[in-house]
């Protein structure tokens, strides 16, 4: 599944476990941390790379753009084309549809692409893209999040739908570095939160992890709702991210309050 929802300036960035935890416990301690603080939080991470399972053929890069895109969006563009195998050319919806069934939802979303330019052929892209990644044609769908960017290198929902693709075959360096350069250009992108939350999860960093879901929480309640995000089902983590918040807002001695109306 494929969720919707948009550089990163080099800095000097803390090393060391214990400087992690330093900031852990600050954005812990905070009910809403600024957006500079959450970022700086992972934003460490990219001066080591990825941790845990991650694919060594594509390892992060060293991102940097100009501002009409994301950090090193030609780069991470180039490392998603490569890796995710994506084509030359968006295939007719008949050369992808097993079932008739899919056949009508390819029709209809390669419909939108016809006539249209500019940012409507981006937006377009993008949708059509969601098709053919919810029928897990993951290469022509990457093709399509790649030319809505040649469009529009700035769009949200493509960097986020990639970087969804790359994490789901497995390519976590990649995934994790468009992750981040979007939180770098956006760091109230929640829905950007909640996917690197996922991508550190896969890492096995587990503590990382929790504090992106907090971060996603925070700037994207909605994505705790099984209806709007069915990924949040069964998603240890994320679940104990969303308790951990609420006690923290709750506090001690608080009461629930019953209305007559």
């Amino acid at each position: 599944m494929v969720l919707t929802r948009p550089q990163l300036q080099k800095r000097r960035r803390p090393s060391g476990r214990a400087a992690f935890f330093v900031l852990a416990l600050v954005a812990t301690a905070l009910v809403l941390p600024a957006p500079a603080d959450a970022v700086l939080l992972w934003k460490r991470k990219q001066a080591g790379g990825p941790q845990g399972s991650g694919t060594a053929s594509t390892p992060l890069a060293a991102p940097e753009a100009p501002r009409a895109g994301y950090s090193g969006g030609e780069g991470l563009a180039a490392q998603a084309a490569s890796v995710l195998k994506a084509p030359a050319e968006l295939p007719d919806p008949a050369a992808v549809a097993n079932y008739p069934h899919e056949l009508r939802r390819l029709e209809e979303g390669h419909a939108g692409l016809a006539g249209s330019m500019g940012a409507e052929r981006a937006a377009a892209l993008v949708e059509y893209g969601n098709v053919l990644a919810d029928l897990s044609r993951d290469a022509p769908a990457a093709l399509a999040y790649l030319q809505a960017l040649e469009l529009e290198p700035g769009l949200q929902a493509a960097w986020n739908n990639l970087g969804s693709l790359a994490r789901r075959a497995g390519h976590l360096g990649l995934a994790q570095s468009i992750f981040s350069s979007i939180l770098s250009d956006d760091p109230e992108a929640g829905l950007a939160w909640f996917n690197l939350g996922l991508t550190l999860d896969a890492t096995g960093d587990w503590v990382d992890a929790e504090e992106a879901y907090v971060q996603a929480l925070t700037y994207a309640p909605e994505l705790w709702s099984p209806q709007v995000n069915p990924l949040i089902v069964g998603n240890e983590r994320a679940l104990h991210a969303v308790h951990r918040r609420y006690l923290q807002r709750s506090g001690r001695g608080s009461i629930l309050l019953d209305s007559a109306r």
